[in-house]
């Protein structure tokens, strides 16, 4: 009797030490799983099946867990055929042995597979509302984070947003509660794109989290698309500081792979970065980066094809060796096929290759010309930014020992059309219209004299349309054109008179006119410009505002022109100035 028993009791230790052992082994191929060791993986499944062969009784739960991780396997390998295959087993074997939870995950699978192809979204669809039935009746609460992931992908396809976003936090909830590590990655993942266009901040937030489940996962490749993602993502927001730390970020990762792929991916984001920041130097460098990764990358694919040829011609000439000669000769037909199909191969790359390298090239001799153009444009702007505050300075240092102003409205007044002059004298010049004139090496500091007087005559009169006068403005300009180092003072002089006149001298009349002639002398050595108008009159050798500030400003501007200035106060009524310069 105590043998009979201790017979039982070693039978009942054997099976449960072989049913733990085999129960281990299946865990550890749903970690090589969990971290895409497939290689690795498909050992493992052949070594346990054997076993379970012998195994008596025969675990059918164990087998269909091992189906599904090669139907997995294949469906990531886009072998999409071989993995509907089994997954189409696998339901038939489910529902024969009454495992639902295996059938549930094989219609997912399906599902997934469906999904690809719009013409197969209904079939789609079929396939999902089947897993959620066999959800519901069986309550598989703990497998349900799988469905909502697929739902949210499969309404992604469909352009349901709003119940993809629902789905996928779902699937997150769900994920989170029952610790389904595969199923918080993918949640995270779908919530990333879905959130893209509407929440950026969200869209960063779950695509980090996506980025850490795949560092869990020992997948960086992923890691490093996700941050790749981010970093367009905030790209297109103009948010380009976070832009260059997500990219870098991904760099991190992406230097310890031999994925080429994602690193053309990365040296293409940083060259639009640097592009759109006006870092022509940077841009220029990953440009190139980019370029030789592409060449190579080609260069790559063709010796693949060629080995590929070569080791297909070495297995026919095996083949031929062991036929017969009548079967030599169709080899041979064969083989001079095979080497023309390699010499129209490698054609066409070479041709695909050198178009590529003509575009790549012009892309890096424009990026070089606009870098060189944009140089010459900010040297001329900061030139003439330095004189136009130069002038400032100057008019303010005069101001600070005038008299002339105690009132601080009228002083800013004056100070805003001297300002004012510059500014206008810029917009005329307009310097990113002269960019062909630039890259020929030519002068482009002259523009038309003519609209720029007119314009800041009546820039002027405008400012002083408080004083309640009808004032005429009478402009001859027969000067066509005159470089902005003699235009900027010019106009600063017509600032002054202009300014002069309207206050002073036409206080007793309602109304009044200027004439303003800028012409050639009659000698046509020098420039004259003579302004005159009908008011009080004004004579510097009598009027106690002989050193005001306005009068003290045209001297020096005169100076500037290396001009002269006389000043006809010799008229019954008025006020007449001729400037030569």
């Amino acid at each position: 009797m105590r043998l009979y028993i201790f017979l039982v009791f070693l039978i009942i230790f054997r099976l449960s030490s072989k049913a733990q052992s085999i129960s281990n082994a299946v865990k550890i191929i749903d970690s090589l799983v969990y971290f895409n060791q497939f290689d690795e993986v498909e050992k493992k499944i052949d070594i346990l099946s054997k076993r379970l062969n012998r195994q008596i009784p025969y675990n059918k739960r164990i087998e269909l867990q091992l189906l599904y991780y090669k139907a997995h396997i294949n469906a990531v390998r886009l072998k999409n055929n071989t993995a509907l295959e089994i997954a189409v087993n696998i339901i038939k074997q489910s529902r024969e042995y009454k495992l639902p939870e295996w059938e549930f995950k094989a219609h997912l699978l399906a599902a997934g597979l469906y999904e690809q192809s719009s013409e197969l979204l209904k079939t789609c669809k079929e396939n999902l509302d089947q897993a959620y039935q066999i959800y519901k009746f069986n309550k598989l609460d703990h497998l349900y984070s799988i469905y909502c992931v697929r739902m949210s992908s499969y309404y992604r396809f469909t352009g349901k947003k709003d119940s993809a976003i629902f789905y996928a936090s779902q699937g997150s909830k769900y994920a989170k509660k029952y610790d389904n590590n595969r199923e918080k990655r993918d949640a995270n993942l779908l919530l990333g794109i879905l959130y893209r266009n509407t929440d950026l901040e969200k869209s960063i937030h779950f695509s980090s989290l996506a980025a850490k489940n795949f560092l869990h996962h020992k997948d960086k490749s992923g890691a490093a698309h996700q941050y790749l993602n981010i970093s367009f993502n905030t790209f297109e927001a103009r948010q380009f500081d976070k832009s260059v730390l997500y990219a870098d970020s991904a760099y991190l990762l992406i230097k310890t792979l031999t994925d080429t792929n994602t690193l053309l991916r990365y040296f293409n984001i940083k060259q639009i970065l640097f592009q759109a920041t006006k870092q022509f130097d940077s841009a220029y460098h990953y440009l190139n980066e980019y370029h030789k990764i592409y060449i190579s990358n080609q260069k790559n694919l063709e010796q693949i094809d060629i080995r590929k040829l070569s080791i297909k011609y070495e297995n026919e000439k095996k083949d031929g060796l062991i036929k017969s000669k009548n079967q030599q000769f169709n080899f041979i037909v064969g083989l001079l096929g095979f080497v023309a199909l390699a010499t129209v191969a490698l054609i066409r790359k070479n041709h695909k290759i050198k178009t590529q390298n003509i575009i790549i090239n012009k892309q890096l001799n424009e990026l070089h010309e606009s870098l060189e153009v944009k140089k010459v444009l900010l040297s001329e702007l900061q030139h003439r930014v330095k004189n136009n505050l130069q002038n400032i300075i100057s008019i303010l240092e005069i101001q600070k020992e005038s008299i002339d102003f105690n009132n601080v409205d009228e002083l800013i007044r004056a100070n805003q059309n001297r300002i004012n002059s510059m500014v206008l004298l810029q917009q005329k010049l307009d310097i990113s219209q002269n960019i062909d004139l630039i890259k020929l090496k030519e002068d482009i500091d002259h523009f038309r004299l003519k609209d720029y007087v007119h314009e800041l005559v009546i820039l002027v009169r405008d400012s002083y349309l408080y004083i309640n006068k009808n004032i005429t403005l009478d402009i001859d300009c027969k000067i066509e054109e005159l470089s902005i180092q003699k235009a900027q003072p010019l106009g600063m002089i017509i600032v002054e008179l202009v300014s002069n006149s309207i206050k002073h001298a036409f206080k007793d009349q309602k109304s009044g006119t200027i004439r303003i002639i800028i012409q050639r002398n009659l000698n046509d050595t020098a420039n004259e410009m003579h302004y005159t108008d009908n008011g009080i009159g004004f004579d510097p050798n009598t009027s106690s505002k002989k050193k005001g500030l306005g009068l003290e400003i045209i001297y020096g501007l005169t100076d500037q022109l290396n001009g002269k200035m006389s000043i006809d106060h010799l008229h019954q009524k008025g006020f007449g100035i001729t400037i030569s310069f």
